[in-house]
């Protein structure tokens, strides 16, 4: 299975599939416990990840220190 993550409103977006929105977090806390629950060891991202201040984001690292930090904390 195949899980992407967007950067959106300072928040960030999981992805299983394509289309399918599967949960939306705004710290790594509980980005971790999607990771888990859905058993993801690996995402692909969006290009808003890596312009993330332009996605909500306070600087442009964020969103992949905020991905970086819940796969950490799992």
């Amino acid at each position: 299975m195949n899980y992407f993550v967007a950067a959106d409103n300072g928040m960030i977006e999981v992805f299983n599939g394509v289309d399918n929105l599967i949960a939306k977090v705004k710290d790594a806390k509980a980005l971790a416990y999607v990771f888990q629950c859905y058993n993801i060891e690996d995402v692909m991202c969006s290009s808003s990840v890596d312009f993330a201040d332009e996605y909500g984001f306070e600087n442009c690292d964020d969103a992949k220190n905020m991905i970086n930090e819940a796969f950490k904390l799992i």
